[in-house]
């Protein structure tokens, strides 16, 4: 019997979207290769790992990246952005760090270093003389580049991290992508999949029959509404709060959960009428997946936002609001206007067994070339 093949996933803790497309993408080279041990490589908490999937895997708690550090889930710390950038890379120990985990991956056994979107997996893996796949909707360099003219020290890490991406000896990128790179294989948006109905988890959060559920989510990063008393007046819709509370909580009309949830986070999103909160690719990849509606928090000084936003404005029923209407609560007032506009449908994020077929054709299995094609040019 052939010994099973292993990745080595070294995945970005900037909020939970790269931990989500691992996720989907480790279970799906679960279904294409049943024996695949996926090792993950991150800061994110394991709690989310064991929620998002169905089987064994391998966990190290190692710092892999930076990406930004947030004031909070819609602004940055650009001093102390730069100031980790230089505490993972540089001096005796940054130099040495890299070694060091080369090492740590010829020793675990892997076969492969998947990164999204560490740039400190791609140079390790480089060291240890092991191929490396870079799966990316964006990446640092690219969003650090206008954050020059606001804090001159990112100018050396847009060059630097420009390199240490180039190292990756495949280049996946998913849509909506960026900053579209010349030999990159472009695949299809990435999003878990939701485990239960619509009505089972309307039943399970006590959602009244005819009101519309509306989930406010800030994704990886724990946020409270300052004023949820707006909210109370509403007789349109339950509104489920994510990360407002340190338990359960039922309060009329409104739903007070955890940051870590009860319920599985693509269950509250398929069974939702309306999501609010801030432009993740996460967020949006799963409320474009199931065909609902979104109000967001746009963020000019992150990037990646105007991409999202011209995405789910072209894919969604869809509208911004400010920052000042989510603190306040007036965002509650734009609610009937998106309920009453007519939801796309679900549609199928088959991004990852597109990169489970690549990575399955290319490094880990000698079968399944029809299959990737098929995936890869879909009719």
């Amino acid at each position: 019997m052939p010994q099973p093949r292993r990745v080595a996933y070294f995945v970005s803790p900037h909020g939970f979207g790269h931990a989500a497309r691992a996720a989907a993408v480790s279970t799906a080279l679960r279904e294409r290769l049943s024996s695949i041990e996926v090792e993950l490589w991150t800061t994110v908490p394991r709690w989310f790992f064991e929620e998002s999937l169905d089987f064994p895997f391998l966990y190290r708690e190692f710092s892999c990246d930076v990406g930004l550090v947030q004031r909070t889930p819609v602004t940055e710390d650009l001093p102390a952005t730069v100031d980790a950038l230089e505490r993972l890379w540089q001096g005796e120990a940054g130099k040495a760090r890299t070694g060091e985990t080369a090492s740590a991956l010829k020793d675990s056994g892997a076969d492969l270093v998947l990164c999204d979107i560490s740039p400190f997996g791609l140079a390790a893996a480089r060291e240890a003389g092991l191929p490396s796949v870079l799966l990316e909707n964006f990446t640092w360099d690219w969003i650090y580049e206008p954050m020059v003219e606001l804090e001159p020290r990112f100018g050396p890490w847009v060059e630097f991290l420009r390199e240490r991406f180039a190292l990756a000896d495949l280049h996946l990128q998913l849509e909506p992508a960026c900053a579209p790179a010349a030999g990159a294989m472009t695949i299809a948006p990435i999003a878990r999949a939701p485990r239960q109905d619509r009505d089972a988890v309307r039943r399970r959060l006590a959602v009244p029959d005819g009101a519309a559920l509306v989930l406010v989510s800030m994704g990886g990063l724990e946020h409270r509404l300052e004023n949820i008393a707006p909210l109370f007046e509403s007789s349109l819709a339950t509104f489920v709060l994510l990360g407002s509370s340190e338990r359960e909580e039922h309060r009329r009309n409104v739903v007070l959960l955890p940051h870590h949830s009860p319920v599985y986070h693509p269950d509250l999103v398929a069974a939702s009428d309306l999501v609010v909160g801030k432009l993740g690719y996460s967020t949006v990849a799963e409320t474009v997946a199931a065909g609902s509606r979104i109000l967001y928090v746009p963020r000019p000084s992150f990037r990646e936002s105007a991409v999202l936003e011209a995405y789910v404005q072209a894919n969604l029923p869809a509208a911004a609001m400010t920052p000042d209407e989510l603190g306040s609560g007036r965002w509650v007032e734009r609610v009937p206007a998106l309920l009453a506009r007519e939801r796309p449908g679900a549609r199928l994020a088959h991004g990852a067994r597109q990169a489970a077929a690549i990575l399955a054709d290319r490094f880990l299995s000698s079968q399944g070339t029809t299959e990737l094609q098929r995936l890869v040019s879909p009719p």
